[in-house]
């Protein structure tokens, strides 16, 4: 069918028509043109046609135009498929939808079931809900929009589930026994460091995981990881506070900044990375002093946060 005769009509108001019983040309596009479907109910009707987009640095922009138009006409033609809903279920605030198409395929037929599409395309077809479509109404790229489809006829192999550990205790020799807690679906521990006790939590994972987790976190802090920590605090902080959170011009320097700050709880993660929480001893608004530490003891930060 002429992809002019497909933008002559409101489709809206066609399928208004068609739950009257009246005369409509949507059921007429349905027997002669393969890429348009209607619900089985009558209240939905897909269709796929060109539109016109405008395409600046490969970004994409729908406009719901035919590509022939008068209002851009150095518009180019961009595949698209048009959701018409007569219930508007689908989004409350609009009954005609249109999401981007890949251009590079060759489609032969839509057909749809309730909120199912099924679209046959060159020598393959896929089944997916529509909401799983991407909006045709942000900027996008040809690349994004056929790996985006990709993804949709072969979704990714799902992740092996972990078989996470069952043990009540775990033994560290520098942290003492951590406690298995419920609730919270995490290890907790302390580390003693002079009269201080920092908590330490270490998120459910793998039990082989675990133990090489403590033991890297063990190597870490034997290897002097606190105290590279609190000079990486030192070393941005002091400067911080005495130009930006001072209180009537006071300073600080290394001495009384740690003698105000103190670390409550050391997380560890699922990739075996750590975060250390200090509080702020009132210097920065009660923030929490924040440093995150890779798994080979890379240090990121400080930052305020919470």
């Amino acid at each position: 069918m002429d992809q002019t005769e497909l933008w002559k009509y409101d489709l809206n108001r066609e399928l208004e028509k068609v739950q009257k019983g009246e005369a409509n040309q949507i059921e007429m596009f349905v027997k002669s043109y393969p890429l348009c479907s209607l619900s089985n109910d009558k209240k939905a009707f897909v269709i796929i046609r060109s539109h016109a987009s405008i395409e600046t640095d490969d970004k994409i922009e729908t406009l719901g135009l035919p590509p022939w138009n008068d209002v851009i006409p150095t518009s180019t033609y961009r595949s698209g498929l048009t959701f018409v809903d007569y219930d508007n279920i689908y989004e409350k605030s609009k009954r005609n939808l249109t999401f981007h198409l890949p251009n590079k395929f060759n489609y032969k037929s839509v057909s749809l079931d309730g909120m199912k599409l099924k679209i046959e395309y060159d020598d393959t077809s896929v089944s997916l809900a529509l909401f799983q479509l991407f909006s045709g109404h942000a900027e996008k790229t040809e690349e994004y929009l056929t790996n985006e489809f990709n993804k949709l006829i072969n979704p990714p192999d799902p992740e092996p589930e972990v078989k996470k550990s069952t043990r009540k205790t775990l033994p560290s020799k520098l942290f003492g026994t951590f406690h298995y807690k419920k609730q919270e679906d995490e290890y907790e521990g302390y580390y003693q460091l002079g009269e201080h006790k920092i908590q330490i939590n270490i998120f459910n994972w793998e039990e082989v995981a675990l133990k090489k987790f403590i033991a890297n976190t063990e190597r870490l802090i034997e290897d002097g990881l606190y105290d590279k920590v609190i000079d990486a605090i030192s070393d941005d902080l002091i400067k911080l506070y005495n130009e930006d959170w001072t209180q009537d011009g006071e300073q600080i320097d290394k001495v009384e900044l740690l003698h105000k700050i103190s670390c409550e709880t050391i997380n560890i993660y699922e990739d075996g990375s750590l975060v250390f929480y200090f509080e702020d001893g009132d210097l920065f608004g009660g923030h929490y002093i924040q440093v995150d530490v890779s798994f080979n003891g890379e240090i990121d930060g400080p930052i305020l946060a919470g």
